[in-house]
């Protein structure tokens, strides 16, 4: 076995080896890309209004309680308010059309 240089050229398939090494370099450069972006995109303030949580349910039942000490940890974290709103209904399907 002989010593392999990037410059080689593969007579068979014309092409260098080299753009082997290209390819890999730009495949590393869009992994940190793609690892540093989101980054960038996650930095911005949100929400910016105040969050609206629909209850399918009556007041006094298990997920209206559920709700409401939701809403009063859900400041602390989100920094806005959360609005929770009961939509009881038929069957509890008027919460998911709205």
């Amino acid at each position: 076995m002989g010593i392999v240089r990037v410059t080689d050229i593969d007579h068979e398939k014309g092409e260098c080896h080299g753009g082997t090494l290209r390819r890999s370099i730009i495949y590393i450069l869009l992994f940190f890309v793609s690892i540093v972006s989101p980054h960038v995109v996650m930095a911005q303030d949100y929400p910016t209004k105040p969050v609206t949580l629909l209850v399918p349910f009556g007041p006094g039942g298990d997920s209206d309680l559920s709700g409401r000490v939701l809403s009063s940890v859900a400041v602390d974290y989100l920094g806005q308010p959360l609005i929770i709103q009961l939509k009881p209904g038929d069957r509890e399907l008027s919460a998911p059309t709205r």
